[in-house]
């Protein structure tokens, strides 16, 4: 996460010119990037209701206020204010969520299932959403149920597909 804060800059403080989007390495002219040039920051009142939240859950655990932004990458589920708001510190007691870019960079997935495939694997993954994600990876990895995983797509090569029908998108 501290990679992108550091590449993206401040959403309150465009930067001019070309930057390398993190997500996908492309070249951007940073005035294409509404989705990270917005507001962002949190009120009083929402920063007491994340301290609240966030630090015990009785079966998911603790959470960080604010989110620690060196550890492995989780999963953002939400923008809007509740328990899974990736809460940042911007000075000594103020915070901000992170921008729809930001939120995006990568996503830590729990694994449920691993079919190997001879010399390839299928990591099968599952959200509390609902959302499935099947995750193709050449070679064998060594991922067990339970490990997880930060993943990122690569725009050039994703496979979509329907979940009621199961055909291919793209």
């Amino acid at each position: 996460m501290s990679e992108v804060l550091d590449v993206l800059g401040k959403p309150h403080q465009q930067q001019a010119g070309e930057i390398e989007d993190p997500n996908y390495g492309c070249q951007l002219d940073s005035s294409a990037l509404a989705d990270q040039y917005h507001e962002v920051d949190l009120v009083d009142r929402e920063v007491e209701s994340i301290r609240t939240v966030k630090p015990k859950h009785p079966y998911i655990g603790y959470m960080p206020v604010p989110d620690e932004i060196h550890w492995p990458a989780r999963t953002v589920v939400a923008t809007q204010l509740n328990r899974e708001t990736l809460a940042l510190e911007t000075k000594k007691c103020r915070f901000r969520r992170a921008t729809v870019r930001e939120s995006t960079f990568k996503m830590s997935l729990q694994i449920d299932l691993v079919e190997e495939l001879g010399s390839d694997e299928l990591l099968y993954c599952v959200r509390t959403s609902g959302l499935e994600y099947r995750i193709h990876r050449l070679g064998v990895s060594g991922h067990k149920v339970g490990d997880s995983i930060a993943v990122s797509v690569i725009s050039e090569k994703p496979h979509l597909y329907s979940s009621q029908s199961g055909k291919r998108f793209n």
